[in-house]
């Protein structure tokens, strides 16, 4: 059923009619007009009832009012009522549409561009839930802002009470610091890497991958033996002006080794990088270290200053080999790492690589020559909430001394 139009009386006297004109001004725009389904994300009607002022003319809907047509999903959807018929054989019928209105000063209301339909209401569409939904009331003219397509506008998601922004609708670059929760950033939305460091030795200065981005560093031994451990954040033995965030690991008075693992944040991870310390004479590892990113990303992102992890590396005691596995290897590797056993702890990467790998002497591959991330931009800090980042990127080059070789499975 549509709505229809209350006749206007003819006055035939002067204080009839002056009454009358009085009444015509104060009805125009008048709109006392309500929704169905209003607290829930069902299709919504107009409800019984509702009173309307459209071009001079009261119209009323005395039952529930189905709005015809098909919203269209992913949009703000308004509710145009369109008159039929003439004279007081008028009617009016609710549909819906995604053009937005205009603000009709003479008729005090939200119109489309003819001027003919009003516009009393709108709601957001998914495709399944209408939400959102609001009746225009007593908007007037500074108010567009708040009906126009680019209106960042809430979602009933069940219950009245319960609001949520629909992402959509958000013009990028529009949400400010201030309005974004610090609940609202969580460890899924984030890309993170982890990396590692192992001494099995004296103390040695490490590396921590990530750098500035990463998290504070676990640790672990390898044995629990008669052995002292130790890992601490910074043993002077070499001067140092680069900033750079270390861990000096170290075992005294018998065999083990002591492991660190850092998480951090990362937009890189092109290439994954181990470094082995080994002794010059026996070839005995020292330290290894593990990461998807190079050791300068978060020390500082120049490699020529940082170009491996081990800040106590001697080139007359130490050689440095290089290793850079495939990510098939790599995911390969990971899965070794998880041991099928709730009362045996899972095994960490270096671990893997000490225990099922070896080096392949005889393997002679490439220095990778392709640029990778090995910092943000200086100005990153300075940039609105949800810019886009572009990452500064270089060639690595191979440092004098340093050996490049392959893993390969131990037999």
């Amino acid at each position: 059923m549509s709505g229809f139009i209350i006749p206007t009386p003819a006055y035939k006297a002067i204080d009839g009619q002056s009454f009358g004109t009085q009444v015509e001004k104060q009805r125009l725009g008048f709109i006392a007009l309500s929704l169905t389904e209003y607290d829930n994300n069902s299709v919504p009607q107009i409800a019984a009832g509702s009173c309307v002022e459209i071009s001079g003319s009261i119209f009323q809907f005395p039952s529930n009012d189905t709005i015809t047509g098909t919203p269209s999903s992913g949009n703000i959807n308004y509710i145009m009522l369109t008159i039929s018929g003439s004279g007081d054989s008028q009617e009016i019928e609710a549909s819906w549409t995604t053009t937005a209105p205009n603000w009709n000063t003479s008729k005090q209301g939200w119109y489309d561009a003819t001027g003919a339909k009003r516009y009393v209401g709108k709601c957001y569409f998914d495709g399944t839930n209408y939400t959102y939904k609001s009746v225009f009331g007593a908007l007037h003219k500074t108010n567009l802002d708040d009906i126009a397509d680019g209106y960042t506008y809430l979602k009933v998601t069940g219950v009245s009470t319960s609001h949520q922004v629909q992402t959509a609708s958000i013009a990028n670059l529009n949400v400010t610091e201030g309005k974004l929760a610090a609940s609202a950033v969580v460890q899924a939305k984030l890309k993170t890497s982890m990396g590692e460091a192992s001494n099995g030795g004296a103390n040695t200065r490490e590396l921590l991958p990530g750098g500035q981005y990463g998290f504070y560093p676990q640790t672990k031994t390898s044995n629990t033996g008669a052995v002292t451990f130790s890992a601490h954040m910074y043993e002077l033995a070499a001067i140092q002006t680069t900033y750079g965030t270390y861990i000096t690991l170290g075992t005294n008075g018998g065999a083990g080794a002591m492991y660190a693992q850092q998480r951090y944040v990362t937009s890189s991870g092109e290439i994954y990088w181990i470094f082995i310390l080994r002794d010059k004479i026996t070839k005995e590892i020292i330290s290894v270290w593990q990461a998807p990113d190079h050791p300068c990303f978060g020390n500082g992102g120049k490699p020529q200053l940082m170009p491996h992890p081990f800040g106590d590396y001697d080139d007359t005691q130490h050689e440095i080999i290089v290793m850079n596995p495939t990510q098939e290897e790599v995911k390969i590797i990971k899965e070794k790492c998880i041991v099928d056993d709730e009362l045996i702890p899972d095994r960490g990467f270096i671990d893997v690589i000490l225990e099922d790998y070896q080096i392949d002497e005889l393997s002679n591959p490439k220095w990778p020559d392709i640029p990778i991330t090995v910092c943000l931009p200086s100005n990153w800090e300075d940039l609105p909430i949800g810019s886009s980042i572009e990452p500064v990127k270089k060639i690595i080059p191979q440092p004098t001394g340093i050996i490049i070789k392959s893993l390969k499975v131990k037999k």
